[in-house]
Parts: C-alpha cells; structure tokens; sequence
C-alpha cells in the first residue's frame, strides 16, 4: 500500500512538471503572437479615410463641369441674343420689360448674371428688355372750337395747328381733323380745320363798256375800292366824267370774296 502511494505521488508530480512547462511554453509565445496581430491590424484605420479621397475623386470626375464667362448682352437685339445664347449653350429668360420711347423694341437693357460672371453650361440668363409705350391715339376734335382744341391736345402733350377754311358752319368751329378721331398720333402736329368767319362772295360782273359813274355806285355799294386808270395818258389828270369802261381787273366771271376788314380793290381802264 506504501508502494502504490509512492506511486500516485510521483504520478502528480510528473504532471505537475509537465502542466508548469506548458505554462512557461505558453508564456514565452503569448508577446510574439500580440505582435503579429497588432502588426495585421494596424492599417486597418487608414481603409475609411483611403475610401473617401477614392470616392471625393470618383465624385469629382463625374460631377465636375467647366464654368464659362457670361456674354455681355445689353445693347444688343434680342433675336441676336438668343442665337449668341444658344451657342454658348445658356438658356434666356425674360424677366421684365423697360418701357423708353427713345430705345428700339426688343433691345436689351439689362441682364443677370453681369457679364463677365462665371456660369455653367444650361444655365439661365434673365433679361431686361426694352418696349415702345403704347400709340397715342388721337382724341375726336370734330364740332368743337379752337379753345376746346387746345384744351384736349395739352394734357397729351400733342402739338396741334389751326387751319381757317370757309365754310358755312359758325365761325371758331372745328369741322376736320388729320389724322382722323382714334389714329395714331406720329411726330407730325394734329391738324384741326376750324371754320373761317363768314364772307359774301360775289361772281364778278362784266363792266366793260359800262358808264364809269355808274360803275363807282356798284362798287361803293359793295364797298369795293376801285383803282382807275386812262387809256389815254394825256388825260388822267381830267375829269372821267362821261367816261366808259374799257378793261378790268378781275376778269368777268371771276369769284370775288367780300371782307369788310380788307376790302379787295379792282383795277378799271376808262376811256
């Protein structure tokens, strides 16, 4: 029984032998095992920050697009604006209207972005482009009077002439216009004709070899003055009495105006 205790003894210590190498072995090969897995995973936290410069550069090459200039376009005509657009692949858009009667329709006066500006391709231009105001149209004058004429035409700021033609309508009346009611007005003054005051008209009679005496009572009649002459110019410093028309001036036939204000005067050749 001694014998199979010293036994189990050194059973136990032999295992204990072996169990204490085993442990140093594990011991002495524990470092160089940390050491290789360190060095397997110490590059590892560069893979993020090498897959965003990849992608920040994949992203580059695939979005990036030239920029261009903008033209400069104000001056210029807007059917010669859309064909330089075009080429310049941009695109117009017309943003307001400048309305200036000194500045051709469809002019452009102003334009966003500024020339010069950078832009991209597809890009939209917005305009400014210049329009005439709407025609002034010309106010119905007929049946009215002059005063009345000027007062309608100022507030327009159109010019306007008076032109007197006879007429039996009373006398101040406005009986045409040019151009006619609701016409454009142009640069032209509007022309207004007003009735001419009133005038007896006579058909001038033949007096040719009529009695002189009887002739200056027509006239003085008429109040018309007469300026006599002698066929003979030995004689014009004498009397005419008895003496005969022989020529006038005007003719027989002819329409003669009377203006009590200015009195025409005809011309007689006695003899």
């Amino acid at each position: 029984m001694v014998t199979t205790m010293q036994n189990d003894a050194s059973v136990l210590y032999g295992y204990r032998i072996r169990l204490t190498a085993t442990l140093l072995m594990h011991q002495n090969s524990l470092p160089k095992q940390c050491d290789n897995g360190m060095n397997r995973t110490s590059w590892l936290w560069t893979v993020p920050f090498c897959t965003f410069i990849l992608g920040y550069l994949l992203l580059y090459f695939m979005l990036h697009v030239e920029h261009l200039p903008a033209p400069s376009l104000v001056g210029k005509d807007l059917q010669q604006v859309l064909s330089l657009l075009s080429e310049a692949n941009l695109n117009a858009r017309i943003i307001g209207q400048k309305i200036d009667r000194d500045i051709p329709d469809g002019t452009i006066v102003g334009q966003t972005p500024q020339p010069g500006s950078s832009v991209r391709p597809n890009q939209s231009i917005y305009l400014v482009i210049s329009s005439q105001p709407p025609p002034v149209l010309t106010p119905n004058l007929i049946n009215t009077w002059a005063e009345q004429v000027k007062q309608a035409l100022s507030p327009l700021n159109i010019r306007s002439r008076l032109v007197q033609v006879p007429s039996a309508y009373p006398a101040g009346q406005s009986i045409g216009q040019t151009p006619l009611p609701h016409a454009p007005v142009g640069d032209e003054p509007v022309i207004v004709y007003c009735a001419q005051k009133s005038r007896k008209a006579i058909i001038w009679p033949d007096l040719v070899h009529q009695p002189l005496e009887e002739v200056q009572a027509f006239l003085a009649h008429h109040q018309i003055k007469a300026h006599i002459t002698r066929k003979n110019a030995q004689n014009r410093a004498g009397s005419h009495n008895g003496s005969v028309i022989i020529d006038q001036r005007p003719l027989a036939g002819s329409l003669l105006e009377l203006d009590p204000e200015h009195p025409p005067v005809v011309q007689l050749e006695v003899a």
